[in-house]
């Protein structure tokens, strides 16, 4: 026979047992809940990428096509200047034309590196290479040597680049970088590139803030691309040098 005490405590469980089982269902429901639009949003965040490559691809087209009509209409137009008897007006038109000679090759550069025909037909090699020759500017110097000739899936290359292009962009503007070294060597399974130049007092200051917050901006656009391409990537300083290696694996490696 059950005394007071155990049917209250029996009462007691008959309200907790429906209580916490509601409890760990609400639970689970809004776990599920967070990982369903976890992923939505990795997709979409995944897709702004794709939208942002789309645009530039799409800007670059419209440029040149720009640049085009607008060579030959003043490139017309100096001819029929030339062949009017403006002698004195000759020495300035010279220089206009030299000038827009100047204007037409810069222009040029800046739509070749808004979306390098590298990445529009898929090239590691002749991408990264440009991508050297863009970002070497007065004292800065950035050189390319690539090893091998298997590269990964051509999908990886678009983020892959942008990527690069942000950390040799973060080590000019923060560790003060004057000589830049893009190393690729591509393995039967393994795609390595490495980004290295020497260590100054600017450097070690900027990794050990980057190490300490992960928060900025820059390093985020680097975490996000080469997730996108499961890459990893490691900074270590070693005998006066920074480097930054970014590792993947060849899965589907060119013939």
């Amino acid at each position: 026979m059950l005394s007071s005490g155990d049917s209250l405590l029996l009462s007691i469980l008959a309200i907790l047992v429906p209580a916490v089982g509601i409890l760990v269902g609400t639970g689970l429901y809004a776990y599920s809940l967070l990982v369903r639009y976890s992923r939505v949003l990795t997709r979409l965040y995944r897709s702004s990428f794709k939208g942002v490559d789309s645009e530039r691809k799409r800007i670059a087209s419209e440029l040149h096509d720009h640049l085009g009509a607008f060579s030959v209409q003043m490139s017309d137009g100096f001819e029929k200047i030339k062949q009017k008897e403006y002698k004195d007006s000759k020495a300035e038109i010279e220089a206009l034309e030299r000038a827009f000679s100047e204007f037409r090759y810069e222009t040029h550069n800046i739509v070749e590196y808004m979306y390098p025909k590298g990445l529009v037909d898929p090239n590691w090699s002749k991408s990264f290479r440009q991508l050297s020759q863009q970002l070497s500017m007065n004292d800065v110097v950035v050189e390319f040597e690539m090893i091998g000739k298997k590269t990964p899936s051509n999908d990886y290359l678009h983020n892959t680049y942008w990527a690069v292009h942000e950390i040799i962009v973060n080590a000019i503007k923060h560790s003060k970088a004057k000589r830049i070294q893009i190393s690729i060597t591509s393995q039967l399974s393994d795609f390595t590139i490495n980004i290295q130049y020497m260590a100054t007092p600017h450097t070690r200051q900027w990794i050990k803030g980057r190490h300490r917050t992960k928060s900025g901006f820059g390093t985020n656009i680097i975490q996000d691309r080469l997730k996108m391409v499961n890459a990893k990537d490691k900074i270590r300083t070693q005998k006066g040098f920074v480097s930054h290696t970014i590792t993947f694996q060849n899965e589907t490696p060119t013939p």
